[in-house]
């Protein structure tokens, strides 16, 4: 979004601020998430731990989770359905939709351009980053990662609110 948005910008909405057109990309990119995890709900990947909830899922021979538990030696023979999993991509999907659903409610709120993309890195990725340690298998790197740009958004934001504040007074 940081290193695409400018570019976006000056091909669709030249006349929009960058702060501001970066806000309107940040709550598309929301939902755009949102319908990226129903791909993962189809394709078994991004999924969590074994379960025996009634809401687990088995995928079918040939998903990410089926050779994951094939490689671990969880299934009997390969032409089994995987064993159910915790539908962990559902929990993104909420997260998107969620994190989306604010920010087109805080949008009337904002006190400045920019900050509804602030808000997106911090919630977006810090829900992300948490969500990420459920995942199996775990993939340490695709939550550090949330983790850095959340703190990194979250930074920014304070700066940002500081020197509005320093040069409001």
């Amino acid at each position: 979004m940081i290193l695409v948005g400018p570019l976006l910008k000056r091909w669709i909405l030249p006349d929009l601020p960058l702060p501001r057109f970066l806000d309107v990309l940040a709550i598309t990119v929301c939902f755009s998430f949102a319908l990226v995890r129903f791909s993962c709900l189809m394709n078994g990947c991004c999924t969590g731990p074994e379960c025996d909830a009634i809401y687990c899922l088995s995928y079918e021979p040939g998903s990410q989770v089926w050779y994951v538990q094939l490689q671990q030696g969880l299934l009997d023979h390969s032409s089994h359905t995987s064993n159910p999993v915790f539908p962990l991509h559902a929990l993104f999907m909420a997260a998107s939709l969620g994190v989306g659903v604010f920010l087109m409610w805080f949008d009337t709120k904002r006190s400045f351009n920019g900050q509804i993309g602030l808000l997106f890195l911090i919630l977006h990725d810090g829900a992300k980053a948490i969500l990420e340690s459920f995942r199996v298998p775990y993939v340490g790197e695709l939550q550090l990662t949330s983790f850095s740009i959340s703190a990194a958004g979250l930074v920014a934001l304070i700066i940002v609110l500081y020197y509005r504040r320093v040069n409001s007074a």
